[in-house]
């Protein structure tokens, strides 16, 4: 049989004991041992791999952006001193086009030249030069997807997959890049000075770059995954602890 007494007993105090179940569950979220816990089981990725990953992943834009102006810019080659013309006259020579500067700081574009653009490593670069820049933004692409920032368990493989894809698009432009150096001077002209113009430079540059970051990112990726065990804060946080200090 239910006694009054008990009754009102567990009326007054059940709520309280409630609420106070509650707020020790609340607070242990609050306190040193939970922020340590925190701190422990919740670093993705340590400082070394912080900085490796943003290497990577600068690096690997970086070469891409250097790589997709020189692909389109006219100008890898300059040539000066031609006859018939004003001394200060400068052609810059590209992949697409052709563009004469003359003295005073003019630029007229769209110039025909049949035999500079059938020259083979003209037609070699063009492909390989494409290759690069879309291989490389697929592997930006397969990078995003592969880092773990808002997934529970980050995809190695698409982040590797990225990394070796950078590294591709490096070599794919690295080729062309030396090969049209070595021909600078070999190709027909119409002037006697000939020099690398800046496209070559971006060009090394970039895909520098993008060896960099195809070298960082599998590597990080991969140190990562091995190190945080794929749990995600959101994980912790949802965790009930099991043993809940003393109030």
């Amino acid at each position: 049989m239910r006694t009054p007494g008990l009754h009102i007993f567990g009326m007054v105090f059940a709520p309280s004991a409630l609420f106070s179940s509650v707020f020790v569950t609340e607070s242990y979220y609050l306190t040193p041992v939970f922020r340590s816990e925190f701190r422990e089981r919740c670093t993705v990725i340590a400082m070394p791999d912080v900085c490796i990953l943003a290497l990577g992943v600068v690096a690997s834009f970086l070469g891409w952006l250097f790589n997709l102006i020189a692909t389109g810019a006219p100008a890898w080659r300059a040539v000066g001193s031609i006859l018939g013309v004003p001394l200060e006259t400068i052609i810059h020579q590209g992949l697409w086009d052709i563009c004469t500067e003359v003295p005073g700081g003019g630029l007229t574009c769209q110039q025909k030249d049949a035999q500079y653009f059938a020259e083979e490593v003209v037609i070699a670069a063009r492909g390989l030069m494409i290759t690069s820049v879309v291989l490389t933004g697929i592997a930006q692409i397969l990078t995003v997807l592969g880092f773990r920032c808002w997934r529970r368990t980050p995809d190695f493989l698409l982040a590797g997959l990225g990394g070796v894809a950078v590294f591709c698009g490096g070599v794919f432009s690295l080729v062309p890049l030396a090969w049209y150096t070595s021909q600078l001077k070999v190709m027909e002209s119409s002037g006697t000075e000939l020099h690398a113009d800046y496209c070559i430079v971006l060009g090394f540059i970039g895909s520098s770059f993008q060896l960099i970051g195809g070298k960082a990112l599998p590597r990080v990726f991969k140190e990562t995954g091995e190190k945080c065990g794929c749990k995600t804060w959101k994980s912790i946080i949802t965790e009930v602890p099991q043993n809940l200090p003393k109030a």
